[in-house]
């Protein structure tokens, strides 16, 4: 973020802000002790697992469906040809369902962490806390938006 602009300040006259930190969830104990650096009165963080399942056609989609393998809360994009599970659970049992009943699909879990930050100190430092963590990422490097 670190840009000429100053951290804006949000409809109640202060500077928290909402941010979004999307991770592989293999890296949810890495990303949780990066955050856990930073004082709980500067950041506050709610966390869960959401599971994308890609098809190959929209008819082992419905197939699913009705055979009831996919949660009833499944986010379902028929153009992409997948099914997004937010939240996901038990990301294990998921995993399991889709070895035993599902066939050329591809299963993903990755975390989000919704993140209130006090300040852009605060941003900048969960930033030079993954940092400092880049080389223990199983899967891709965390991102933060707003």
């Amino acid at each position: 973020m670190s840009t000429s602009e100053p951290w804006p300040t949000n409809i109640y006259g202060t500077t928290w802000r909402r941010g979004f930190l999307y991770f592989d969830w293999r890296d949810e104990e890495i990303v949780l002790e990066a955050i856990t650096t930073i004082s709980p009165f500067k950041v506050t963080v709610r966390c869960h697992p959401i599971a994308a399942i890609d098809f190959d056609t929209e008819a082992e989609m419905v197939l699913h469906f009705m055979a009831d393998t996919l949660p009833s809360h499944s986010k379902w994009n028929n153009e992409g040809m997948s099914v997004i599970i937010d939240p996901c659970r038990d990301p294990g049992a998921m995993q399991a369902i889709v070895d035993e009943r599902m066939e050329n699909v591809c299963f993903s879990v990755f975390g989000l962490a919704i993140l209130d930050l006090k300040d852009e100190a605060t941003y900048e430092a969960l930033e030079d806390a993954l940092a400092e963590r880049r080389g223990c990422f199983v899967g891709e490097y965390p991102v933060i938006e707003f």
